[in-house]
């Protein structure tokens, strides 16, 4: 059967079942008189159709009241806006989110079918699902609520609110698109699609009322696939579903012939609604209607109308076999007739015999090479697409890391163009050209700058470079070279970022043995699916835009796409370790490990990622081996000395961590983190001036809040409590939300070794309400558990118990579960304790967890008062602890067994580092090092040392002086300085 004749036989069916049950007989013969194939097909779908009822019908609704009004509030969270309209599920309405913000559609389920518990228990099983395709272009699906009114309890839904109007009701209003403006929505149709496919959901019901059109983030219209509510997944038991076997589900027009006949849906199902939307874009109406006049028909793109007859093929099998392969159909070059490719060839060629006539004699009047002084910085611009195709914007991240594995020269950090814009009386936002791009190559001292593009010329790609060495005047280059590659296919353009890199690389002055170590293709070190691309670089764009959760819903798409994809899996370890959700965190470096061990990246972000994870890790000492071999192989790349310097500084290694930092800034003189770990190193050594030092340049950065965080530091090291006070005051009026929270622990570890425990408790209470009010988990979690710890102290047994559980259901990382465990032995919850222990457990492989185990065993059996054997889980522990910190644990391990000499000599160490808290408080409790020079005095004093206990007695006395007179009162939400 044609898509022509099957169209007509759902016009047909519309009719008939527009009929009553008693008259549909008749109007079947009727309509097919002299067609008996048509009859019998009628009365098959009829047959089919009566036997299994149709889901479909059902009173009529629509001059019922709606279940809520304006102004209600719903579910104690939801005040509702407007009534939107009814759907066959139920009422939609537009409602304002109390708790977080922003507007949310609530989807109320009609009465008679919320009071169906297996149709509920259905319904969660499907959200369930639709919450698996996470997706730009799909309604994003929130949660299942309900709540209790005057007419008893309403279930309903809460999903993303779409601020706009219906694809049908575009084109009710506006009439048929032309393929310029439908193709940016079928790109995004055919990316919903594939998303939801890939996630093993089926729509069951696409059309255009289900396709809402909304305002993009630049200004171009996004459109979202909604009502997922009909979603079933790809391979599950027909009985699984709320609609159950053998219903029609869907809207009638848009129903493939298999759904029509009662068979299961299968993502061609989705395919065949997917032609019929396409028929409805190009021409204003569906297929089954009245014939297209011909005039209309001819006007149309004959590419788009052999994909629209695909799409509506009667067999499955004979359809798209994915929605992508809908557009790939649309987007093919038009073939050129003969005549007209010899034309193009013969052009081709007098084009190339230019271009080399011109090279060659170019190169006699300038410079054969644009040599750049070994480890200089390359700037490398955003590409011109000229394509039209957005996907080729990710050639960007191609040739970024293609050129990234140069050991011969850095590319210029993009990070700094806020700066060196503000510095010229730009804005961020302001068009870049190459006049602007020359002008910031020369401030930055950049000897070269990359220009290129990727145009379209018939029925290939070319990409264009041009180097630009710049002169004193920015309105042209001093010296420029070219190149251009071309590609057959999309596809192809691997290769031709892989060639352009090279060329520039030779360009530049790379030798080519050196650049043929590093140099692997662009498939292997990111991924061969531009889909999955595009998604790595949105990610990118939402991180940078402080967007985390966004990022991961992108990054996690990516790796839908391509599971190897390296990069995504170590940038999603990196935002989640930031984010303090480690146990995903550890996952994705170990996957991001394994693909790199398949030769999935490049040589540098092989050795980079295996540093990181051993760093977040706390496995310090094969985080020095690994930036170390990094560091020699690329000797001019930032990252490689920092991470380096970093692995050194906690160890305790400062000397040699001070050298490396040195060396690092010396590498990126405009990165103030170098300068930050420079400060921390000589505050550790407690040299207030070397610190200082560093403090100035970075302040000298711009970078006034961190260096208040650390002044603060410096200043109590020096005695001054009270400008400290003063500084870390000034973070609670930052505008960044993370200095304000950080401002609030600061003050709490500053009131509490300065002796006033009430004052520290107070401080981050008001610091806790303030995290709670942003949402802020990790912060809440720091908080807590030094709380638990201050009420420890205070004996609060009570309040430990409370604060340590809280803040591990909260944050569940190793050093979080490490911190509870000892607060909560300590405290005499035990079981308690041992949960924490086994809670480690969740991190196999992972040396701070290894250690955070033995730790909390060794608390607990000293709890017990099995001595010896706390003992050697704690000493063990030390062992493998490569983290310079406080080893507290052993000093109070020591003095509860009456091994004083022990404990004194692990005191003294913690009395002779004053800094180390300030600096590690993810490992410290505030406070700490005050109430162990209390314990180190009264241990020597016991040991019989008695000047040397009335000296530390006196360093105790002077520090916990009350100072309210230069403090700051925690009762001052906002202090005035």
């Amino acid at each position: 059967m044609t898509a022509e004749r099957w169209a007509q036989l759902k016009d047909r069916f519309e009719a008939v079942l527009e009929r009553a049950p008693a008259e549909r007989s008749g109007f079947i013969e009727r309509v097919c008189s002299g067609d008996d194939e048509l009859r019998q097909e009628l009365l098959r779908l009829l047959a089919g159709h009566e036997g299994a009822g149709s889901f479909l019908e059902g009173r009529d609704h629509s001059n019922d009241a709606p279940v809520f009004q304006v102004n209600e509030v719903v579910g104690r969270r939801f005040t509702v806006l407007r009534f939107v309209g009814r759907g066959g599920m139920g009422e939609v309405f537009e409602a304002a989110d109390r708790d977080l913000g922003g507007h949310v559609a609530i989807k109320a389920v009609r009465p008679s079918l919320a009071s169906d518990e297996r149709f509920l228990r259905r319904l969660v099983q499907e959200i369930q699902l639709a919450r698996k395709v996470t997706h730009p272009n799909v309604c994003r699906v929130f949660d299942l609520e309900r709540h209790t009114g005057p007419s008893g309890e309403i279930v309903f839904l809460t999903m993303e609110f779409l601020d706009g109007e219906t694809l049908s009701d575009r084109l009710r209003r506006n009439g048929p698109m032309n393929v310029s403006q439908a193709l940016p929505l079928l790109r995004q149709l055919t990316a919903a699609l594939d998303a939801a496919h890939a996630a093993g959901v089926i729509h069951r019901d696409f059309k255009s009322a289900n396709v809402v059109l909304t305002g993009g983030a630049s200004g171009e219209t996004r459109a979202v696939v909604t009502d997922f509510g009909l979603a079933r997944p790809v391979d599950t038991n027909p009985g699984d579903s709320i609609t159950g076997t053998g219903h029609l589900i869907g809207t009638l027009a848009y129903m493939a012939p298999e759904q029509l006949e009662g068979n299961e849906a299968t993502p061609a199902s989705d395919i065949y609604a997917l032609g019929v939307v396409l028929h409805e874009m190009l021409t204003g109406r569906r297929p089954a209607e009245s014939p297209l006049p011909a005039s209309q028909r001819d006007a149309i793109d004959p590419r788009w109308m052999q994909a629209i007859r695909r799409c509506l093929e009667r067999d499955p099998s004979a359809r798209f076999l994915s929605a992508g392969e809908v557009l790939h159909e649309v987007e093919k070059p038009v073939r050129l007739r003969p005549y007209r490719a010899i034309r193009w060839a013969a052009l081709a060629t007098l084009v190339l015999l230019a271009i080399l006539t011109a090279w060659f004699f170019a190169g006699r009047l300038r410079s054969a090479t644009a040599s750049m002084t070994p480890g200089s910085s390359l700037l490398l611009t955003d590409v011109v697409n000229s394509t039209g195709d957005a996907d080729l914007n990710a050639l960007n991240e191609l040739m970024r890391d293609q050129l990234s594995q140069s050991a011969h020269f850095n590319i210029w950090n993009r990070r700094n163009l806020p700066r060196v814009l503000e510095r010229m009386g730009r804005h961020q936002g302001d068009e870049a050209d190459a006049k602007v791009i020359r002008e910031i190559a020369l401030r930055e001292g950049v000897p070269i700058a990359v220009f290129w593009t990727v145009t379209h010329p018939g029925d290939g790609y070319a990409i264009n470079v041009r180097l630009e060495k710049p002169g004193m005047d920015s309105g042209r280059p001093e010296q420029h070279w070219d190149f251009t590659s071309a590609a057959n296919t999309k596809s192809a353009l691997f290769d031709s970022v892989r060639d352009s890199s090279r060329w520039i690389r030779l360009k530049v002055g790379e030798a080519a043995p050196e650049m043929a170590s590093h140099d692997r293709a662009p498939q292997d070190i990111t991924t061969s699916s531009w889909e999955a691309l595009v998604a790595y670089m949105a990610a990118e764009k939402e991180k940078a835009a402080d967007h985390p959760a966004e990022a991961i819903r992108m990054l996690d798409y990516a790796l839908r796409l391509d599971p190897n994809f390296a990069l995504a899996h170590m940038r999603l370890a990196d935002i989640y370790m930031s984010m303090r959700r480690q146990e995903q965190g550890f996952q994705h470096w170990r996957t991001a490990i394994d693909e790199s061990n398949r030769a999935h990246l490049s040589r540098k972000e092989s050795l980079r990622i295996r540093g990181l994870y051993a760093l977040d890790t706390e496995d310090l000492v094969a985080a020095e081996t690994w930036f170390a071999a990094m560091s020699r192989e690329y000797p001019f790349d930032y990252l490689a000395a920092f991470y380096l310097g970093a692995a050194q500084r906690m160890q305790g290694k400062l000397e040699a961590a001070i050298g490396t930092f040195q060396h690092a800034a010396s590498l990126d003189p405009k990165q103030y983190y170098s300068y930050v770990e420079l400060a921390k190193s000589y505050l550790t050594l407690k040299n207030l001036p070397e610190a200082n030092i560093e403090l100035g340049r970075i302040r000298a950065l711009g970078e006034q809040t961190t260096a208040d965080q650390f002044e603060g530091v410096a200043r109590f090291l020096g005695s001054d409590a009270g400008l400290a006070s003063a500084i870390f005051g000034r973070l609670l009026k930052s505008a960044d939300p993370i200095a304000k929270s950080r401002g609030y622990l600061l003050l709490a570890s500053l009131a509490a070794e300065t002796g006033r425990s009430a004052d520290a408790i107070a401080w981050l209470e008001v610091g806790l309400e303030y995290d709670r009010s942003r949402g802020d988990i990790p912060f809440q979690a720091d908080k807590l558990i030094n709380l638990a710890y201050l009420h420890l102290a205070a004996g609060a047994r009570g309040k430990v118990r409370t604060e340590a559980l809280d803040a591990v259901r909260l944050d569940s990382s190793p050093e979080r579960l490490l911190k509870a465990g000892t607060l909560l032995a300590r405290a005499g919850f035990l079981a308690d304790a041992s949960s924490m222990g086994r809670m480690t457990r969740q991190f196999p492989g992972v040396h701070k967890a290894e250690v955070a185990s033995l730790r909390i065993d060794g608390e607990i059996l000293a709890a017990r008062h099995l001595f010896p054997q706390a003992l050697d889980r704690l000493n063990r522990a030390a062992k493998m602890d490569q983290v310079s910190g406080y080893q507290e644990y052993l000093a109070n391990a020591y003095a509860i067994t009456g091994d004083g000499e022990r404990a004194a000599s692990y005191y003294q160490r913690i009395f002779d580092t004053p800094a180390v808290p300030w600096l590690n408080s993810a490992a410290e409790f505030p406070g700490i090092w005050t109430a162990s020079l209390l314990k180190y005095a009264t241990l020597e004093r016991s040991l019989g040392h008695k000047d040397l206990a009335d000296k530390l007695f006196v360093i105790y006395d002077d520090r916990t002086v009350k100072r309210e007179s230069v403090l700051l009162a925690p009762s001052v939400p906002e202090p005035r300085l």
